[in-house]
């Protein structure tokens, strides 16, 4: 099985940043792709397990490994995401811990304005479960 990829396909990284506490990307959606054609057609919305791979991918990026999701240890989707009314989200990684086999994470999805659409607190492992 291979992993989806989203990242050069459905969202585009436009800037990242790090603090000493923690780090963000803001990212950029294609209101264009397939994936809001079905979801849904007339009034798109991001997919709650796109939310999910996005931050995996992002992580995994900036941690330069495979990551796999583990653990989901708390959701909540806070707000409706629409590619047509935020093109572009932050999303901002923190209180990043790590070990040898695995890494625990907290990630706020927010827009320019702070409005909140998702926070999550997720643990991955670095080989296939």
């Amino acid at each position: 099985m291979t992993n989806m990829k989203l990242l050069n396909n459905f969202f585009y990284i436009e800037h990242y940043a790090e603090s000493d506490a923690s780090f963000y990307y803001v990212v950029r959606f294609d209101s264009n792709h397939i994936i809001y054609k079905a979801h849904f057609p007339e009034k798109p919305i991001t997919p709650g397990v796109c939310i999910l791979q996005i931050a995996r991918e992002l992580l995994a990026k900036y941690l330069q490994c495979s990551l796999y999701l583990k653990k989901v240890q708390n959701v909540k989707y806070l707000a409706v995401l629409s590619p047509n009314e935020n093109i572009k989200v932050s999303f901002i990684f923190s209180k990043l811990v790590k070990d040898k086999n695995e890494c625990k994470v907290h990630v706020v999805v927010k827009n320019d304005e702070l409005c909140s659409f998702a926070k999550l607190s997720l643990t991955y492992s670095y080989e296939r479960i």
